[in-house]
């Protein structure tokens, strides 16, 4: 499961930033309709995909609290949360749930 749960956040955090991303220059630039529309379901999707998978991959409180910070929030628990920083410097085949 530790596997899983590091790959779908990781996918997650990447989807989380670049979709972000993609609606802050559409809203700076074109603000086209269809692309918020299109974007923005796919953005709030990864961001809740990366909040539980953040609770199933750790349970320390400070991990859990910053993952709920939107476009970023996986990103920051993958670089700074001590539980899943171990993981990721493991290596998901010698790591377990922490």
């Amino acid at each position: 499961m530790t596997r899983q749960a590091l790959r779908a956040l990781r996918t997650a955090a990447a989807v989380e930033a670049l979709s972000l991303l993609v609606l802050l220059l559409n809203l700076a630039t074109a603000h086209n309709a269809a692309v918020a529309s299109a974007v923005g379901p796919i953005h709030g999707c990864a961001y809740l995909i990366a909040i539980v998978t953040t609770w199933s991959l750790t349970k320390t409180s400070s991990a859990r609290a910053i993952s709920f910070i939107p476009g970023i929030g996986a990103l920051l628990v993958l670089r700074f949360s001590p539980g899943v920083k171990n993981l990721v410097d493991k290596g998901p085949d010698q790591s377990s749930v922490v």
